[in-house]
């Protein structure tokens, strides 16, 4: 190495490196390999390739995932195309609704109402005739449509047995449905006035024994309520035993403390699916308007296809609201009879007689073009209106609504 190309290092003798018989590179480059060699360096050289490589799998498994969800999605709108050409060959009009909503049919048809009496008049459906598609129907060889008009013929079924126990006099025997002509066999001859829905488990109003409570701990972020009713995070500092293996949870919030029951404290975090049920308490987000607050309620309907995998909340002020699972917050340690945690009585009424009925719901069936009285306190004026079998019908609706209003039915 030439002298220029040497390293010059401060304070240092230059007849050290002919006592020492090395050169001032030559250290440096001992000083390097040593390090190279040594325990920690190599371990720590491990750890940024292994770091490497798993950021470079990462980055290929992302890849792949949005190459899944790109074909997920053409495969779905490439569905939806043949699912409306079918729809349009065999005359039908295709609606972006559940499966289990849709109804087909002709003919003539005769309107029935079956009237079930509730006091409460707490829901109410609008049930009338179906109008048939006005060009003549053709025979449809497509086996799933055949499938779907077995499916409705059963259904039509059961309807007319449910009519005949509803209004036959007492000790007068059930008549059955006189047999059907082979020319009425066709899908055009199948067409129910009422839908009858799939009866759940009574499991669903039970809590899961399976299941363990989740365990409370000082320091953990936690909901409680307070006296406004609306409930506020906060830090569990405190958990103090009263008896007969009853605590209570003092609570520090943003602004003061609160010492509260086991049933006024949520976890502060999303439940899972297997530990909700219809009657579960839990507090979700209360939405009015633009204002959000987190609010105690019920659980008074399960996901599923028709509710669009949404939970029916029925909150303690009477208000009803689909709300998804990110909603949703567990109650800690809840009733045992969940509805007597609610302060308003008539609400408390009908959530008890709504869960030890279930599924079993108390409604009122209306005909077409009746004219209903819609009266109710707070929040009764928010019933939502959700149109449906809009292909066969004329005018058909399914009303929902909060618990502190009442739907009353002029005579006539």
């Amino acid at each position: 190495m030439e002298s220029g190309e040497r390293m010059e290092v401060d304070g240092w003798d230059p007849s050290l490196e002919e006592e020492l018989g090395v050169s001032l590179d030559e250290l440096k480059k001992w000083i390097e390999e040593a390090v190279e060699k040594s325990e920690i360096v190599q371990k720590k050289k491990a750890q940024l390739t292994e770091l490497k490589e798993w950021v470079e799998q990462k980055e290929e498994e992302k890849a792949r995932t949005e190459v899944l969800l790109n074909d997920a999605n053409q495969s779905i709108l490439e569905c939806e195309k043949l699912v409306k050409a079918t729809y349009h060959r065999n005359g039908l009009v295709y609606r972006e609704s559940s499966s289990e909503d849709e109804g087909v049919g002709g003919g003539v048809l005769s309107s029935e109402v079956i009237e079930i009496d509730d006091d409460d008049d707490d829901d109410v459906i609008a049930v009338g005739c179906l109008v048939p598609p006005k060009k003549p129907g053709t025979p449809v060889k497509d086996p799933v449509v055949k499938e779907a008009s077995a499916a409705l013929q059963k259904t039509t079924q059961q309807v007319q047995k449910l009519a005949q126990m509803v209004s036959k006099p007492p000790g007068a025997p059930l008549l059955r449905p006189p047999p059907q002509s082979p020319s009425q066999s066709g899908i055009q001859s199948s067409v129910p006035s009422v839908f009858v829905s799939q009866v759940p488990s009574q499991s669903m109003t039970q809590p899961n024994p399976n299941i363990k409570q989740d365990e409370l701990r000082v320091g953990m972020s936690i909901l409680g309520k307070k006296r406004t009713k609306t409930w506020h995070r906060g830090t569990l500092v405190a958990i103090s035993p009263v008896g007969n293996g009853i605590y209570k949870y003092k609570v520090k919030f943003d602004k003061g403390k609160s010492l509260l029951s086991g049933n006024h404290v949520a976890f502060d975090y999303n439940p899972t699916l297997e530990i909700l049920y219809v009657g579960a308490r839990v507090v979700a987000k209360y939405k009015d308007g633009n204002l959000v607050w987190l609010y105690a309620g019920i659980v008074a309907e399960m996901p599923n296809n028709k509710n669009r995998m949404r939970f029916l909340i029925f909150f303690d002020d009477g208000y009803a609201s689909y709300v998804t699972l990110p909603e949703l917050y567990p109650v800690c340690r809840p009733l045992q009879r969940t509805w007597e945690d609610i302060e308003d009585a008539s609400c408390r009424d009908f959530i008890e007689e709504y869960i030890t009925a279930y599924p079993s719901r108390p409604m009122v069936l209306l005909k077409v073009a009746q004219i209903i009285k819609q009266s109710g306190k707070e929040r009764g004026g928010r019933a939502k209106w959700r149109r449906w079998m809009e292909a066969w019908s004329r005018s058909s609706f399914w009303m929902t609504r909060g618990v502190s209003g009442s739907i009353e039915a002029p005579p006539g």
